[in-house]
């Protein structure tokens, strides 16, 4: 009788520390944020970053823009555009996006940014080097003026000229090549949000977006530079669940964010599925400009 107990007392200890530690885990790595209620308060921006995946075979115009015009957002990030495929795409969002920006239409896959707002300001910050895409730009509405920097940094599978595994075709070699083409890819991502960050600490008094595809998770070394300026993720602030953005056969990672600055308070934050259209979802954010 007395062992007995003595082992449900040892069980539920167990079982507590267990949770406890998930718990200092998930705070420490922002994995699974826990708001249960969706705010009621009337935004004063709402935000929409997708990855279309234009060339992918599934890839279907009318029904993409029509989940875009669905969420009806002010401002709309579309990464992965090519305009020989999602020309009809653009056609039905201008309709209700008077202002537009798209820095590349000739390239293969190109951004474009809508807003139903002025875009005061287009400037490109990323280069060749870098292989990957972002934007300075600046949104006038209601006397107001907000910050954007939209990115698409560099991809996990981008072509390493002297790339050299053993045994390539075995699930070690494979893990391997993965691992050096992540590593290679997440220096790059460093360089493009710590350029980010040049412009941010000249203006740290503006409210501030920086959002698109990201290429990587929260807890890696790619947001720290945000983090450690006081940059918050819309979806760990005001979402719930897991939030994956990226899906790849079983493989859910949440890799497109939408960080805000101090002068923002985000109040909902939803992933709105793409089915098969896109092997990414659509992040939707809200906030107050405080």
């Amino acid at each position: 009788m007395f062992r007995k107990k003595s082992n449900n007392i040892l069980l539920v200890s167990f079982l507590i520390v267990v949770i406890l530690v998930m718990l200092l885990v998930n705070v420490q790595y922002q994995i699974f944020p826990l708001h249960l209620n969706v705010s009621h308060e009337k935004p004063d921006i709402r935000v929409l970053t997708f990855n279309i995946h234009s060339l992918g075979r599934n890839f279907e115009s009318s029904k993409i823009a029509q989940l875009i015009l669905d969420e009806d957002a002010d401002i709309v990030l579309l990464n992965e555009y090519n305009d020989t495929t999602s020309h009809e795409v653009d056609s039905l969002l201008k309709k209700r996006y008077t202002y537009t920006r798209m820095p590349n239409p000739k390239s293969k896959c190109s951004d474009v940014l809508y807003s139903k707002y002025p875009i005061d300001e287009f400037l490109k910050l990323s280069n060749k080097e870098l292989r990957s895409s972002t934007y300075k730009s600046v949104i006038s509405f209601h006397g107001k003026h907000l910050r954007l920097f939209c990115c698409h940094l560099a991809s996990n599978n981008h072509k390493l000229d002297s790339l050299q595994v053993d045994n390539a075709d075995s699930p070690v070699g494979k893990w391997e090549e993965h691992k050096i083409k992540y590593d290679s890819a997440q220096v790059l991502r460093i360089k493009e949000i710590e350029r980010i960050c040049t412009h941010l600490d000249s203006m740290p008094h503006v409210p501030t977006l920086v959002f698109g595809d990201m290429n990587d998770i929260t807890c890696t070394p790619t947001l720290q530079p945000l983090l450690d300026r006081g940059y918050q993720d819309a979806w760990w602030k005001a979402g719930f669940g897991y939030g994956a953005t990226y899906k790849h056969g079983i493989v859910r990672l949440r890799i497109d964010h939408i960080m805000f600055s101090k002068m923002l308070k985000a109040i909902n934050a939803k992933v709105v599925d793409s089915k098969q259209l896109s092997d990414h979802n659509a992040l939707v954010a809200e906030f107050k400009i405080e």
